[in-house]
């Protein structure tokens, strides 16, 4: 399989970060709870966990480039969510904790 990002060897993403993050999309597609607790605890123990998220975002980008044409689609959702969280703020109950 070839990719689209190629990683040079000082790029922080390195390829055992690009491994956990494609195994992190198949357990989740395959609704492996197991397995993702598996690769986070993999990630976690090797100091990269918080590579993980990048890194997941770099394979999705592998496996569908066309994500990169979708950069304003991105942001309409994240305008989205701001309105849905501002809303769940303004509704929140203060003596709820949450």
């Amino acid at each position: 399989m070839t990719t689209n990002n190629v990683v040079p060897v000082d790029n922080p993403f390195y390829n055992a970060d690009r491994r956990r993050a494609a195994a992190l999309w198949a357990h989740w597609l395959a609704d492996d709870d197991a397995g993702m607790r598996q690769i986070m605890h993999e990630a976690l123990d090797a100091d990269r966990l918080h590579h993980l998220p990048l890194s997941i975002m770099m394979v999705a980008l592998d496996v569908s480039p066309v994500l990169l044409t979708q950069a304003a689609k991105f942001r309409e959702v994240a305008a989205l969510y701001g309105y849905v969280e501002v809303d769940e703020e303004a509704n929140r109950d203060p003596g709820s904790g949450r």
